[in-house]
């Protein structure tokens, strides 16, 4: 049995949380004044904190009494989600980043991000089959399944992703 969505939406953003916090800041300052020092000393070195398993991650998790959390996907089906959304079937469609750190303008013509759709076959509650519902899409930041198409927010447009022949690949793409 699939989990409820709410269930699942609730797990998946507390994965979510964890990788956007794992990346340094980046900070700017507004005027030149308030930059601070050109070169900071580091005074000592502390090794960059070990990543955790899926299951050490469920671990480190403080959740309120009435509530718990599930793992119900992880790598290698999606890499580094930014956006979910479910379908009227409960599979999850998750826009999911490269990770590249190419310019812009590279990316562009490259479009390293996709859209993957996973599945869940047995009726664990695990999402098990993963596809890739849209290959080279540019940035995908938000999902929204609608009337048996997903629309896509990838700045600056709206996409518009339909799987006409029902094989879980994007076909129709508007």
């Amino acid at each position: 049995m699939i989990p409820h969505p709410r269930k699942l939406t609730c797990t998946f953003l507390s994965t979510i949380f964890v990788l956007v916090f794992l990346s340094p800041p980046q900070a700017r300052a507004v005027h030149p004044k308030n930059a601070g020092p050109e070169k900071v000393e580091l005074k000592f070195k502390l090794p960059p904190p070990k990543p955790l398993s899926p299951d050490e991650a469920l671990k480190s998790f403080q959740v309120e009494d009435g509530f718990r959390i599930e793992l119900v996907a992880s790598e290698p089906m999606i890499e580094s989600p930014v956006a979910i959304s479910f379908d009227d079937q409960g599979r999850l469609y998750v826009c999911d980043s490269s990770g590249s750190n190419e310019k812009v303008t590279e990316q562009m013509v490259k479009k390293p991000h996709r859209i993957v759709r996973l599945e869940d076959t047995n009726g664990d509650g695990k999402y098990d089959k993963q596809t890739v519902y849209v290959a080279n899409v540019m940035f995908p930041e938000g999902a929204m399944w609608l009337n048996g198409s997903l629309y896509v927010a990838a700045p600056p447009h709206i996409w518009k992703f339909t799987d006409t022949d029902g094989d879980g690949v994007a076909d129709k793409r508007e």
